[in-house]
């Protein structure tokens, strides 16, 4: 699993950047919101390579057996 984590970067004129790293999709922006709304209003906002990544579900017996029966009926 990729390490999520936010950083904050305070600039002496008072502003501050966001980064969101390792959490792909939407879920970056339910993570950040309540610090954005305490901090004010979000000026510019830039989508990452996180952003667009979509997690692939982990192999669970139902999924692996499926797999293997769609692979015997190939056959």
């Amino acid at each position: 699993m990729a390490v999520q984590r936010v950083v904050y970067v305070i600039r002496r004129d008072a502003t501050v950047e966001e980064r969101v790293e390792g959490v792909p999709g939407p879920a970056c922006e339910q993570a950040t919101m309540p610090f954005e709304e305490a901090l004010g209003e979000v000026v510019e906002r830039t989508y990452t390579a996180d952003y667009v990544l979509r997690r692939m579900p982990e192999p669970t017996r139902e999924t692996e057996g499926a797999k293997q029966r769609a692979e015997a009926v190939r056959a």
